[in-house]
């Protein structure tokens, strides 16, 4: 049978002084670094969350920023293109221009040639007429 005495008194009280004693050096400091462990644990989750949401925010930025900077490009390309056209346009009209005044003038300058030709014949044409009647008539003709 277990018996009672005044041991069992002694057991209890080693029992809850043990228990103070492991509780105040071993149970506190141990959830205290639980504690602090989660707290850190929290703030570098809060963190990164932070972070996460200004790399989203920067990335959304950058991305806004690409998209019109290749919407400036486009448009500057297409300007670009279109002065280009404009540009190469009056440059052939300037260039058809300058062909009709070339072959205008061509022109004039070949009716000039053919008009001094048509009279240098003529006058050649009359004076060799007149060679010819002089060699067949014998005498001077003039």
């Amino acid at each position: 049978m277990v018996s009672i005495d005044y041991s069992v008194f002694f057991q209890v009280a080693n029992f809850l002084v043990l228990l103070i004693i492991l509780n105040l050096l071993l149970y506190k400091p141990i959830l205290k670094a639980l504690n602090e462990r989660s707290r850190k644990i929290g703030a570098a989750d809060q963190e990164c969350r932070q972070l996460e949401a200004d790399l989203a925010k920067r990335t959304a930025d950058y991305e806004a920023r690409l998209h019109q900077a290749r919407i400036d490009a486009t448009e500057v390309r297409c300007n670009l293109v279109r002065e280009g056209t404009e540009a190469a346009a009056r440059a052939k009209e300037a260039l058809n221009r300058e062909v009709l005044d070339i072959s205008a003038e061509f022109e004039r300058n070949l009716l000039d040639e053919l008009d001094r030709g048509r009279e240098t014949m003529t006058r050649q044409a009359e004076r060799i007429s007149v060679e010819i009647a002089e060699r067949l008539l014998g005498r001077s003709i003039q």
